[in-house]
């Protein structure tokens, strides 16, 4: 029980000194810029509580958030056609943070409303299995399907499944085959 209790308190120490060094890190980038964004979003990662601890979470979170953070981007330059793909090579860190600030562009007005349009309709498709709405509130997001599933409190398989029902919604309304 005691050794429970200094893991505990390990794991807060050293959730602590990452938000403090992502905090430290933000302070140090312009407001609104990717890298910004992208250390905003690992920090609020790193507070989740299911967040694995340990030396690397740094690393990790400031990792994940710049994948969210480009998935995210591509979902609004490019549509619901690709909610799972990466914008980039996950693994491919080479691009530096200027680079790929200098690719973001700001969306079309009239693509916006027709991605809101159709995200209306995929929810309201989900309406009557709440599982489905909040996979489709995790793919919006940027959540992969595990982190998705560790928030549902279901398996990543399950998950699976209901963004493949998602995604075969998306594509009925559009008009194309899933």
């Amino acid at each position: 029980m005691k050794g429970n209790a200094v893991q505990h308190l390990n794991h807060l120490v050293t959730r602590f000194d990452a938000i403090h060094s992502l905090q430290l890190l933000r302070s140090r980038q312009a407001p609104g810029s990717f890298r910004y964004e992208v250390v905003e979003r690992a920090i609020d990662l790193a507070l989740q509580p299911h967040r694995r601890i340990d030396r690397y979470l740094v690393r990790n979170v400031l990792r994940d958030a710049k994948r969210i953070i480009r998935r995210q981007r591509n979902y609004w330059n490019n549509g619901l056609a690709s909610l799972d793909a990466p914008a980039c090579n996950p693994r491919d860190d080479s691009a530096e943070w200027s680079d790929v600030q200098a690719l973001s562009t700001s969306p079309d007005p009239e693509a916006i409303a027709s991605t809101r349009n159709l995200v209306f309709h995929i929810r309201d498709r989900c309406r009557h299995q709440r599982a489905a709405s909040s996979c489709l509130d995790g793919m919006l997001s940027g959540e992969t399907p595990k982190e998705t599933a560790q928030r549902l409190g279901f398996s990543e398989i399950y998950i699976k499944k209901l963004r493949a029902r998602v995604r075969a919604s998306a594509a009925e309304l559009m008009g194309v085959a899933a």
